[in-house]
């Protein structure tokens, strides 16, 4: 079986890939700040629910794995319509990297803090009068 015939889950398996990169997740993090959040509405929607989200064409820009293209049926002019779709497994995988390199940047920032509070204390120890 390929990984063509199971894609109703992400593939993730090691056997299923080839010339694997480890790598610093810059590109991640550059896609997911140029992504640009909207409200918006559906145009079908009575209610008007105010939605959040990302529109398709502007997250094809940034990174074409983003989004499918899916039958949106037929035009008045009997013209196939095209329907962009977003791909949530791209996306979820470079929310991830971007959740990771918050955590890592996090965890620097507390043993930062940890050492500047360690020499503020032995500086307050200095300036004690015995």
């Amino acid at each position: 079986m390929g990984w063509r015939e199971i894609t109703m889950a992400a593939v993730s398996d090691i056997t299923f890939k080839m010339d694997v990169v480890y790598g610093d997740g810059k590109a991640s993090w550059d896609n997911v700040k140029a992504m640009q959040p909207v409200t918006f509405c559906y145009k079908d929607d009575e209610g008007k629910s105010v939605r959040r989200g990302f529109i398709a064409q502007d997250l094809e820009k940034i990174d074409p794995q983003y989004i499918k293209r899916l039958n949106g049926g037929v035009d008045e002019d009997g013209n196939l319509k095209e329907t962009l779709t977003l791909d949530t497994n791209p996306l979820l995988m470079d929310a991830l990297v971007v959740l990771k390199i918050l955590i890592d940047k996090d965890d620097e920032r507390k043993r930062a803090i940890e050492l500047i509070r360690s020499e503020l204390d032995a500086v307050r120890r200095n300036l004690q009068p015995d």
